[in-house]
C-alpha cells in the first residue's frame, strides 16, 4: 500500500489502545554540576564527568549500557537513562499503576545517583536550568542527532542555545486508549500548562545571576521554532480531532532520517511535502513518520501515549505532585474535563501565548486574560485533581500537598532557588542537591 496521509493516520490511531489498567510514567531530568563552582559537569574528559557516574551505576548497581561506544544509555528493570544534549541526565521510569509505585524507584535512582556522583566531587541539580554555565561552556554529547538539530534550531529561535544544552525538566506520560480520548487529552494537557510553568517555575539564575525570570526554560522554549514547540494554536482548537495532530506534524520542518544506520540531514522540507514527492534523493517510510513525530516538541504531545512536557526540573516531592496534578486532570471524568475547558479555554491563541510568557517571567503572580493570578487557576485544577485521585488512586492524593502549599502561598520552587542563590551563590548547590534526598 502506497504511503500517503491516510495511511499515517491510520497507524497514528492504532496506537490507542484499550489495556488492562492505566499506567502512569515518569521522566525526570537532571543537571550535572561541580560541587566547587556550580559550573557544567562534562560529559566526559577526566575522572568528574558524567561517564564517570554512568560507568559507576553500572559497576555498583546493576545498570548496563545500551549500544556504544559512546556510553550514552543505560537499562535496568525497563527503566532507562538517557543524556539530553548537554548532558543532562534523564531518569525514564517504567510505567507503574500508581505513582507510589514511580516513587519508590525515583528514591532508589536517587540514592544510586548520590552515591555514584558525590566522590566525584560532583553533584546533580533539582532546577529548571543550568545555574552558571552558558551555553557555549557546554559542548554537545556525541550524538548525530543533536549535531543535526544544534546546526538548525537556532537559525528558528534564539532560545534554541539554550533549550538544548542547559535546561531540565519533568515529563509525566499518561495511557490513552482511543484517538478521541488521545485528542481531548492533549487539549486539556495544553490548557494548563500555563499554570503548571507558573507554579512549578524552577530557572530563575543563569550565568551566576538573577535572569529576571521565574522560568528560563519556559521562555527559552518559546523562542524555539514555533512550527513544532510551544503551544501550536492548531493543537488547541475546541474539537481537536487526532487527524489534526497528524496534520500540524505534517506541517512541521524534518530534522533528518536513518539510512543504513546513519542520518540523512533534511532540514527545510516539511514531511507532507516529503511524503508527497520525496527529497534529497530519499523517499518517504513510515519509519521516518514516527522519527519525524519524536522531533516535536509543544508543551504537551502524542506518540501512543500523552506525554505532558511543561514543568521545569524539580525536587521528587514536587515532580510527583505534577504527576499526580496530571493524572487527576486528565484521568477525571467529563464533568472535570468540561470544568478544566470553562476555566482555560476560552482565551484566544495570542493572549494564551502571552499569558505563557508571563507565567515564565512572573510564575504565581501572572495574570490570564481574564485577570484571575496562576496561582488562582492552579488552586481549582488542584480541587478538580484531588477529587478525582480521591476517587481513582486515593493513595496519590497526598502527593498533591506540595503543589497545594505553593498555590496556596503564591510561591514557586524559583523564589526559594533564587533567595539561596542571592544569599550564597555557588554555595547554594550543597542545599539544592539535598533536596534530592527529601
Amino acid at each position: 500500500m502506497p504511503l500517503d496521509r491516510r495511511a499515517l493516520l491510520e497507524d497514528f490511531e492504532a496506537g490507542f489502545k484499550p489495556r488492562t489498567e492505566r499506567l502512569v510514567g515518569l521522566e525526570y531530568e537532571l543537571i550535572g554540576v561541580r560541587l566547587d563552582d556550580a559550573t557544567h559537569l562534562p560529559y566526559d574528559g577526566g575522572p568528574v564527568s558524567v561517564t564517570s557516574v554512568l560507568e559507576r551505576l553500572i559497576r555498583d548497581y546493576g545498570w548496563r549500557a545500551v549500544g556504544g561506544p559512546p556510553l550514552l544509555e543505560l537499562e535496568r528493570e525497563g527503566s532507562r537513562i538517557t543524556l539530553e544534549p548537554g548532558a543532562q541526565l534523564e531518569l525514564s521510569a517504567r510505567p507503574h499503576r500508581t505513582l507510589r509505585g514511580a516513587h519508590a524507584e525515583l528514591r532508589r535512582f536517587l540514592a544510586e545517583l548520590r552515591a555514584a556522583t558525590e566522590p566525584l566531587g560532583a553533584a546533580w541539580l533539582p532546577l529548571g536550568m543550568q545555574p552558571v554555565s552558558p551555553p557555549d561552556r557546554i559542548a554537545l554529547i556525541p550524538k548525530p542527532r543533536y549535531e543535526i538539530m544544534n546546526r538548525y534550531l537556532p537559525t528558528r529561535g534564539a532560545g534554541a542555545v539554550w533549550m538544548m544544552r542547559t535546561t531540565a525538566g519533568v515529563q509525566v506520560n499518561l495511557d490513552v486508549f482511543s484517538p478521541e480520548e488521545a485528542a481531548r487529552g492533549l487539549r486539556l494537557a495544553l490548557l494548563v500548562s500555563s499554570p503548571v510553568v507558573a507554579l512549578l517555575a524552577n530557572s530563575p539564575v543563569s550565568e551566576g545571576a538573577a535572569n529576571g525570570f521565574m522560568s528560563k526554560r519556559a521562555a527559552s522554549w518559546l523562542d524555539v521554532d514555533s512550527d513544532r514547540c510551544g503551544l501550536p494554536p492548531r493543537l488547541l482548537s475546541p474539537g481537536l480531532r487526532a487527524s489534526d495532530y497528524v496534520d500540524w506534524a505534517l506541517e512541521a520542518g524534518m530534522f533528518f532520517v536513518e539510512r543504513d544506520g546513519r542520518l540523512v540531514d533534511m532540514t527545510g522540507v516539511k514531511f507532507r511535502e516529503f511524503l508527497e514527492r520525496g527529497a534529497r534523493g530519499q523517499q518517504a517510510s513510515l519509519a521516518d513518520w514516527k522519527l519525524h513525530l519524536t522531533t516535536l516538541f509543544p508543551e504537551a504531545r502524542l506518540k501512543s501515549y500523552l506525554e505532558i512536557r511543561c514543568a521545569d526540573g524539580n525536587p521528587p516531592d514536587l515532580a510527583l505532585a505534577f504527576a499526580a496534578l496530571a493524572t487527576g486532570l486528565i484521568y477525571g471524568g467529563s464533568d472535570g474535563h468540561e470544568a478544566v475547558e470553562s476555566l482555560l479555554g476560552g482565551f484566544d491563541a495570542e493572549a494564551r501565548i502571552a499569558f505563557h510568557m508571563d507565567c515564565a517571567r512572573r510564575g504565581p503572580a501572572a495574570r490570564a486574560p481574564d485577570g484571575r493570578s496562576a496561582a488562582e487557576l492552579m488552586r481549582e485544577l488542584l480541587r478538580l485533581a484531588a477529587a478525582e485521585l480521591e476517587r481513582r488512586s486515593p493513595e496519590d492524593r497526598p502527593l498533591l500537598a506540595p503543589l497545594e502549599a505553593l498555590a496556596e502561598e503564591g510561591r514557586c520552587p524559583a523564589m526559594e532557588t533564587l533567595e539561596r542563590w542571592e544569599r550564597d551563590g555557588a554555595g547554594a548547590v550543597a542545599a539544592l542537591a539535598a533536596a534530592l534526598a527529601e
